[in-house]
């Protein structure tokens, strides 16, 4: 899983071969190495049933962050009644 390369041809078996799920929630939420990252876009070049799954995960990643925006108390909240 270490390649680097962008933008040529797939191989065949990349399109038949596709990334876990755990992979893609990995890459949608920044957490792969740079070099994981570069084979992961590689496949997805060809693969548009991946590329499909990773939006689903950026939908999901993009959700959750808005939710923990929205739950996370402000400062003020937090110092009222005089707790820090």
């Amino acid at each position: 899983m270490d390649f680097k390369v962008r933008n040529r041809s797939l191989p065949s078996e990349m399109a038949t071969h596709h990334t876990a799920d755990d992979d893609l929630e990995a890459y949608s939420l920044g957490q792969l190495s740079p070099a994981a990252s570069a084979h992961l876009e590689e496949h997805l070049l060809g693969c548009t049933g991946c590329l499909d799954r990773l939006a689903g995960w950026d939908e999901y990643v993009g959700a959750m962050r808005g939710a923990c925006r929205l739950l996370r108390p402000s400062p003020r909240v937090r110092t009222a009644g005089g707790h820090q």
